[in-house]
């Protein structure tokens, strides 16, 4: 039924075509040029003079890469003389000569035939540059399918306490990391990358910095370390003394107030997350214009 549909379409098509066939290109001087167009325009009707709209630009240009074109207008064919004279300042005097005499059948199917070559060979570069960057974008598609595998919680109290002359207090946050990944978690951080060395907890109208402590967060070498094997977890707790003047203080402390830009943690191979994440940015880019040019490419074959 589809083939039956498109065959009468293309029928259709033809006899639209065939009805301007007295209608031909002169390209003997710019007036006789502009006239043979508004011959070849008016003779036209349907998708048959949609087409020639489409397409005239392309072919009259001979580049496959103009594939957005303005669409040529009725009321513009009379202005037509200055862009052939631009077109014979830049055409060979053989490249006029093959235009002449094409009916606007012929130019339609010349534009399309340049449009298809240009859609054809860009399509096979998008494809390249998609293979291209699948491998560094698959590894951030990975790591982030196993860091949402990766939980943390957090639980905090503040509690009262006796000591020397007047009352202290001590504020916990007990933040807890469950590696459900298949990934060593070598690490947590704030969004950023930015290591959390002092977390700002919040009491009742006061503030107070609580110093985390270097060896939890870091390791040797400075990088953030804070080791999880796969499929285990890990707790760790930050405490501060309270001075009687942050009195009187909640008895829970949120994680955002602790930690206002949140934590992330780190697996394996965080260190190149940054430049996968571009490449998985740009291949998303990419792909979408590739989807686009593909469906541009069925619709110009039509």
């Amino acid at each position: 039924m589809k083939s039956a549909l498109k065959l009468a379409a293309c029928a259709a098509l033809a006899l639209g075509l065939a009805a301007c066939g007295d209608a031909r290109l002169d390209t003997t001087d710019a007036n006789a040029f502009a006239a043979s167009i508004q011959k070849m325009y008016d003779s036209t009707k349907g998708t048959a003079r949609e087409d020639f709209q489409k397409y005239f630009f392309i072919a009259m240009n001979g580049r496959s890469d103009l594939i957005t074109m303005s669409v040529l207008n009725g009321g513009e064919i009379a202005g037509l003389a200055a862009f052939f004279n631009a077109m014979r300042e830049k055409k060979r005097p053989e490249d006029l000569a093959a235009l002449n005499g094409l009916t606007a059948g012929e130019v339609v199917e010349l534009g399309r035939g340049l449009k298809i070559t240009y859609l054809e060979g860009r399509l096979q570069e998008l494809r390249r540059d998609i293979d291209q960057l699948r491998d560094t974008a698959g590894f951030y598609s990975g790591y982030l399918e196993q860091l949402d595998r990766v939980t943390v919680t957090a639980v905090s109290v503040a509690e009262p306490s006796a000591g020397g002359e007047g009352r202290t207090g001590t504020a916990k946050l007990t933040v807890t990391v469950r590696n459900g990944s298949d990934l060593e978690l070598i690490g947590l951080q704030r969004p950023g990358g930015v290591t959390p060395w002092t977390a700002e907890i919040s009491l009742g109208e006061s503030r107070l910095n609580v110093p985390v402590a270097s060896g939890d967060f870091t390791g040797p070498d400075g990088a953030p370390a804070f080791p999880v094997a796969p499929g285990q977890e890990k707790s760790l707790t930050l405490v501060a003394d309270v001075a009687p003047a942050d009195w009187p203080f909640p008895p829970e402390i949120p994680l955002g107030a602790a930690f206002p830009e949140g934590i992330e943690a780190c697996l394996k191979g965080y260190e190149k997350v940054p430049g996968a994440r571009d490449t998985f940015l740009r291949m998303q880019v990419v792909e979408r214009h590739h989807a686009r040019l593909t469906q541009e490419l069925s619709d110009t074959k039509i």
